[in-house]
């Protein structure tokens, strides 16, 4: 069916293919001694006066330097602990790119619509996304819309049913792109199956600014 606002394509594929699952004292100072005393004389006739013996002479001390020694029992102070290093602040996450962004919003889309009917949302899968993802640069080289295979999207991802929505629009608003699935009963109904509980979504802007997207359900 097609839009105003861009074109878009819709495929499903039942469980006809088989599913594969994918996991640091001192010493005493010498005493003086005296010296000898000089021996008295005598002279005759008369007695000569006694002489006076001269004063000791005392030998010099000897005083030594007093030598410390460390107390047996004294240990070394222990020398102070670094500071811890603070942990290191872990950088803050990359910024979502334009892409990533515009992918984010459409599943917020998708499943606010499922919501509304009553539906449980769709959990983002990293198998899905990785047939998603590639496609949608596929098409915008080629310059149209198509569906791949979705066989491999079973047997590689698992479960019973998959399904594949495809669009473009040259709106960078990415309400526009899920207005124009919801839009197209093909293309709301994959929206809108109960069955399916994960998607892969794939978006990319051509040098036009042309958004083309993929979406891929499996159930």
């Amino acid at each position: 069916m097609s839009d105003p606002r861009g074109r878009f394509a819709a495929a499903a594929l039942g469980a006809a293919c088989l599913a594969v699952g994918v996991t640091a004292c001192s010493e005493p100072a010498a005493t003086a001694l005296p010296s000898d005393a000089a021996a008295p004389t005598t002279a005759a006739p008369t007695p000569a006066p006694t002489s006076v013996p001269p004063p000791p002479r005392s030998a010099p001390s000897r005083t030594s330097t007093p030598r410390s020694t460390p107390s047996p029992g004294a240990r070394p102070a222990p020398s102070p602990s670094p500071a811890p290093k603070p942990a290191p602040v872990p950088p803050p996450p990359p910024p979502q790119s334009g892409t990533d962004a515009y992918e984010s919003q459409i599943l917020a889309l998708v499943n606010a619509e499922r919501s509304a009917a009553g539906l449980r949302p769709l959990a983002a899968q990293t198998c899905p996304d990785g047939f998603a993802e590639p496609w949608s640069p596929h098409m915008a080289a080629e310059g149209r819309l198509s569906h791949q295979s979705l066989n491999p999207v079973l047997s590689r991802c698992g479960g019973h049913a998959a399904a594949e929505n495809v669009g473009m629009n040259s709106s960078a608003w990415p309400g526009d792109m899920v207005a124009g699935f919801m839009g197209s009963p093909p293309h709301r109904a994959n929206i809108l199956n109960g069955s399916y509980t994960g998607i892969g979504i794939g978006a990319y802007r051509d040098a036009r600014g042309v958004w083309w997207v993929t979406q891929d359900f499996v159930g």
